[in-house]
């Protein structure tokens, strides 16, 4: 009996090892990623970024950050009203005034309540122009060799088990 309780303690005990040194592995490995890693050059990937949401948030912080970086940036027509950037003038500028903003709930609601015309919209900025204007761009950026596609999601999807009358806007943003 007492070996059957010492094997029994024992595979608990390894069992919590692994998680443990599992869970040790991941934080050196964000600690290292965010402190201690030299960062990338940027324009090694080439002089021009194509940010699809820089009003506001990330994408906002990211569009400077790249242009502090010396990249050149193509940006939706509207952002000059901002202050910003000015855009690159040509086939980029129709897919740009789609995405100039993302599209969210003016107010809270029961997902039955969501018509199908803020539903289609949703769809249509959230996840259709990021796949189109990531499709016109990667043939480019092929042929070139130099390529680097970064699609950021939303908190909203991923730190809240649910997005209580918000559900359309955070499945889009996943």
């Amino acid at each position: 009996m007492e070996l059957e309780d010492f094997m029994i303690t024992a595979a608990a005990a390894l069992l919590g090892f692994i998680s443990l040194f599992k869970n040790l592995l991941v934080f050196i490995r964000w600690l290292h990623a965010t402190f201690l890693r030299k960062p990338k050059n940027l324009c090694e990937y080439g002089s021009w970024a194509v940010v699809t949401g820089p009003i506001d948030g990330i994408g906002k912080a990211l569009a400077f950050e790249l242009a502090s970086k010396g990249l050149n940036l193509v940006l939706p027509k509207n952002l000059r009203d901002y202050g910003l950037w000015t855009t690159v003038t040509g086939p980029t500028d129709g897919i740009g005034n789609a995405l100039a903003f993302e599209l969210a709930y003016p107010y809270p609601r029961y997902f039955r309540e969501v018509d199908r015309e803020l539903m289609e919209s949703m769809l249509r900025v959230n996840l259709n122009a990021v796949m189109w204007v990531t499709k016109g761009v990667i043939d480019g950026m092929l042929k070139k060799k130099r390529e680097a596609i970064l699609n950021i999601g939303s908190a909203s999807s991923v730190y809240l088990s649910s997005y209580p009358l918000q559900t359309l806007y955070a499945s889009t943003k996943t």
